[in-house]
This record gives structure tokens, sequence and C-alpha cells, in this order.
């Protein structure tokens, strides 16, 4: 990707205050369990993009992954912009999956318009 990533939240809470401390790790080390396309309008017209899921292992036992879910936007030349826009850890009552599997189950019950990855 060409262009930048960041995490939006308004307010920007302790969840995503965590978020932003972990991006580069979920980038870099996370794997992709699930993908929607989406259609953003602007000014000229629709925008494609996706929802592109991530989810990474926990790193110690007993703790919870980190799930999060990207919107992707592209134009005609590929991505450009990611914006981490939901993200779960398991802390301060957020949802939260100890396993791939469980994390996987989760995203299909709850957004079934996702295709696995």
């Amino acid at each position: 990707m060409k262009g930048t990533v960041f995490v939006q939240h308004k307010p920007f809470t302790e969840a995503y205050e965590r978020a932003a401390e972990e991006l580069d790790t979920l980038i870099m080390h996370g794997e992709e369990i699930g993908r929607g396309e989406i259609h953003e309008h602007g000014d000229d017209g629709a925008l494609p993009a996706s929802h592109v899921v991530v989810w990474l292992a926990p790193l110690n036992a007993g703790e919870c992954g980190l799930y999060g879910v990207f919107k992707v936007r592209s134009d005609e030349d590929g991505p450009y912009q990611a914006e981490l826009f939901a993200f779960y850890d398991g802390k301060q009552g957020r949802p939260g999956w100890q396993s791939r599997e469980e994390a996987r189950a989760w995203m299909r019950e709850n957004y079934p318009e996702y295709v696995e990855v």
C-alpha cells in the first residue's frame, strides 16, 4: 500500500489508544481472516473500499489476541489508505478471543456478509 494507515475513533477511548499502540504489530504480524466489499459515496460518486479483518494470536497464554477491522480505500492505482475502525482485545469489557477459530466464529455470527480468507 502506498498511503497511510491510521486509527479513527471519536472520542478517542482507552481501547483505541491501545489500538494505536498495537497498530504496527497488528499490521506486520496479523493474519487476514475475512473481507467484505463496501462502497462509500464521495463527491465523485461511489468509491471502492473493503473491510479487511485482521487477527493476531495472543502473545501470552491466557490472554486474548488482537482483532481489528480496517476500512481499506482504493483507487485505480490500488489501495491508498487504511483506517482501523474496530478493535477488540478482550480488555475493559471488550470482546476478546484466544483463538483464530473463536474470532472467525464471532465474525461469521456478527458480519455474515464478510467472506472468510
